[in-house]
């Protein structure tokens, strides 16, 4: 189980089962299911939990079952991936390197960074 903060479902490796609460993790927890790495475990009721739906998660996940084993490969695939790239320190040096020579050009747009910020931690 995960809220999906800072990509660790990515990396974990193992599927996951996701209970979005804050606004952008919505669509992390809706992209971990269009990938194959978890489920989203709240999505009718999100930021609450409903027991039945997150139980149905936790079946769909934990029954030896054809679409169990296949969140389980695609889960450890994509672990692998993230977990052999730069981590959030990188980003985070990435960042602020890159905000650096924003304000020493005067291009200094918050939205912008707000929304490059986004992006770096999706990857």
């Amino acid at each position: 189980m995960d809220h999906v903060a800072d990509g660790t479902h990515r990396r974990a490796g193992i599927p996951q089962i996701i209970l979005a609460q804050w606004f952008n993790l919505y669509d992390m927890a809706v992209h971990a299911e269009y990938v194959g790495i978890g489920i989203y475990g709240n999505r009718s009721i999100a930021p609450e939990i409903d027991a039945v739906e997150f139980g149905a998660a936790i079946s769909r996940l934990l029954s030896p079952s054809e679409e169990a084993e296949k969140f389980a490969l695609k889960a450890k695939e994509i672990g692998e991936i993230c977990r052999g790239a730069p981590g959030r320190r990188v980003r985070l040096l990435r960042f602020w390197s890159w905000l650096w020579m924003r304000t020493l050009t005067l291009e200094f747009d918050w939205e912008r960074i707000c929304l490059v910020w986004w992006v770096m931690t999706l990857v």
